[in-house]
């Protein structure tokens, strides 16, 4: 192996490749390693019949971290939005609040000022194990029940759980802190399209991605990173690094390592504080168009759909020949633990069935993903994330699985980036730029 690397990063997910990039921004040579053919994991495309249906992610954030990622490598950030982003389909018929999430409360609560001061207060509260739920915090201000679908829609929209399974302190901080998913989009050459580009700008900028290869072991000396073997074209690889990121997740990433390396308390909080969110993908296509909406249409009330996305409106590159295109995700309940796939997306379909007109005669499915497991929606639930430092030195993780308080989707995964690399380059966060 003639080149030399400063770090290791494990996995070319969405989190491992914007580590990556900072790293390369910062003028070291990382190598990225990833088992499968492709760059992206659940922020990547498969073709399906000419459509480029996507491995996880669809909405991809504008604007923040995941952009200014892309921007510091100087990697194309190709997104479309749509206008409106959001649209709530609510007994039939479709409202958009432009004046955002406050808005809602306008329009549906009548004590909506005594909720939002309970909101900022329970936002302004130390976090505590054993909170209210974000279902259990509503049915203490408010029995409305389209106010009670529009923040199950959110919470099973944003973090993959149902209302009962977020703390209320998590799901608000999303919004008074973070200001929420405002500004997002779809990518039209599918997230595949988008993230390939950022894989040639790492290799320009002095580091390596390597597909199809697989970390088998994770080196540790003395309580310290000493490097990592690989295996590549048939071969075990040994490359000597001192710092290693890893996207695999927390529990995957204990697996490379020898168990004397990992202390007990560590390993046991691992395996007793994540637990992966689940949600159901499904892509289809239809002979006519049958949602006008541009960017997300949230069905209010609906059994297990939350959102559609029209993706063949927006972004006809998408499709075989510019076909409509959709995909419509679920949660199940529970979305943690065990439940019935086949039960969830026979729900999933009698929603579509009953809330957009002609998906019974003229849809057809191109494809349903499960995602839970080793390939979840959310690795940690929303709130139960843990830190990106580990106790052994130069190992880091970054992903779902280490997300900051409050965040979710593929920003949180580069947020978790932005904070590993910062911590692994002795930069303290509020001294540095987003």
């Amino acid at each position: 192996m003639a080149q030399r690397f400063d770090c290791v990063v494990i996995g070319a997910g969405i989190g491992g490749l914007a580590a990556a990039a900072r790293l390369a921004a910062a003028g070291l040579a990382p190598l990225v390693i990833e088992a499968r053919d492709r760059v992206g994991g659940r922020f990547s495309s498969l073709d399906v019949d000419g459509f480029r249906v996507s491995t996880g992610a669809v909405a991809v954030e504008c604007g923040g971290v995941l952009e200014e990622t892309f921007r510091a490598i100087g990697a194309p950030f190709e997104v479309r939005r749509p206008d409106p982003a959001v649209v709530f389909r609510i007994g039939g018929k479709d409202r958009s609040f432009g004046g955002g999430w406050l808005q809602i409360f306008e329009m549906f609560v009548q004590r909506g000022a005594r909720m939002l001061a309970a909101i900022r207060e329970e936002v302004g509260r130390p976090p505590v194990e054993g909170g209210p739920s974000l279902g259990d915090w509503l049915r203490g201000y408010t029995e409305h029940a389209v106010l009670h679908g529009i923040f199950q829609s959110l919470a099973a929209s944003i973090f993959a759980v149902n209302a009962d399974e977020i703390s209320a302190r998590v799901f608000f901080e999303h919004f008074m802190v973070r200001g929420g998913f405002k500004r997002f989009g779809f990518a039209p050459r599918g997230c595949l399209g988008l993230v390939e580009p950022l894989a040639r700008a790492i290799e320009a900028g002095g580091g390596a991605v390597w597909t199809g290869s697989a970390v088998e072991r994770i080196l540790v000396r003395g309580g310290a990173v000493a490097g990592a073997v690989c295996r590549r074209e048939g071969r075990a690889v040994e490359i000597p690094v001192s710092a290693i990121v890893s996207n695999a997740g927390p529990r995957e990433t204990l697996a490379l390592l020898d168990e004397s390396a990992v202390p007990r308390d560590y390993r046991e909080r691992v395996e007793r504080s994540l637990g992966p969110a689940a949600n159901v993908a499904l892509y289809f296509t239809a002979r006519r168009p049958l949602v006008s909406a541009p960017g997300l249409l949230t069905l209010v009330g609906a059994q297990r759909v939350c959102n559609l996305a029209n993706l063949g409106q927006l972004c006809p590159e998408l499709t075989p020949g510019g076909e409509p295109f959709y995909v419509a995700f679920g949660v199940p309940r529970p979305s943690l633990g065990a439940f019935d796939a086949a039960e969830t997306i026979r729900l999933m379909k009698a929603d579509l069935a009953a809330e957009i007109p002609g998906f019974a005669e003229a849809g057809r499915v191109l494809a349903v993903h499960v995602m839970q497991g080793s390939w979840p929606a959310q690795r940690a639930c929303a709130g139960h994330d843990l830190p990106q430092r580990t106790p052994i030195e130069g190992l880091w993780h970054v992903g779902d699985g280490v997300k900051p308080q409050g965040w979710g989707g593929a920003s949180a995964c580069a947020e978790s980036a932005r904070l590993a690399i910062l911590g692994l380059l002795g930069v303290s966060p509020a001294s540095a730029s987003p």
